[in-house]
C-alpha cells in the first residue's frame, strides 16, 4: 500500500497491521512511522528473528515508541516468557491489543475508503481550496452541503482536500 503520511510505500504483515497502518494514517497525532523497523534481537539479524511491528513518532515526541499487535511474531514471542517488557531498544512500547483494533471497525472501514482517495490525489493538492474548506467549515455542515457549497468544483477534488485537513487534524 502507499501512505500519504510518509510518501512512500509501506510493506504490510498481514490484516492486523494493515488496520494498524489505517489508525496511523488517520491519526493527525503521528507525525511519522516506519513498518518493521527492527528485528526484536538486533544481533540475530537473520529473517527467523521476529521484526518489530512499527515504530511511531508522535507530535511533540524526539525519539518515537514501538508499537507492538497482539498476536504479531514478536508479540507473541515476547509475551511467551510473560510480561511484554514497557522498553524495547531504548525506546518504550505501546501494545496494540485487538480489542482496540475491534473497536475501531467502523473508523477503520470509513478511512479504508478515504485513503486511496488521498492516494490519488496526493498531486493535486490545492492549498486554496482548503483554506476555503476551513472557512466553510466554521460553521457545521454536512458532508454533502460542503459538496454543494464547492459545486463549482470537482468532487473528488474537494473529498480529497477535505480529507487532507481531516488527515492534518484541521478539519
Amino acid at each position: 500500500v502507499f501512505s500519504p503520511k510518509i510518501s512512500r510505500r509501506v510493506c504490510l504483515n498481514g490484516y492486523d497491521a494493515l488496520r494498524v497502518w489505517v489508525t496511523l494514517e488517520a491519526n493527525p497525532l503521528v507525525t511519522r512511522f516506519c513498518e518493521r523497523p527492527a528485528y526484536l534481537d538486533p544481533l540475530e539479524n537473520k529473517p527467523s528473528s521476529p521484526c518489530i511491528d512499527f515504530w511511531v513518532q508522535l507530535r511533540g515526541q524526539t525519539d518515537g515508541e514501538l508499537w507492538l499487535i497482539e498476536g504479531s511474531p514478536v508479540y507473541d514471542r515476547l509475551s511467551h516468557d510473560g510480561e511484554v517488557p514497557s522498553n524495547l531498544h531504548g525506546l518504550p512500547v505501546r501494545i496494540v491489543y485487538q480489542s482496540y483494533l475491534a473497536g475501531w471497525d467502523i473508523p477503520l472501514r470509513n478511512w479504508s475508503k478515504i485513503l486511496p482517495v488521498l492516494v490519488s490525489h496526493r498531486a493535486y493538492h490545492d492549498e486554496l481550496l482548503q483554506q476555503m474548506l476551513v472557512v466553510a467549515l466554521l460553521q457545521p455542515m454536512t458532508f454533502h452541503e460542503i459538496l454543494e457549497a464547492f459545486s463549482d468544483r470537482d468532487a473528488t477534488t474537494v473529498q480529497a482536500a477535505l480529507f487532507a485537513l481531516l488527515i492534518q487534524g484541521r478539519a
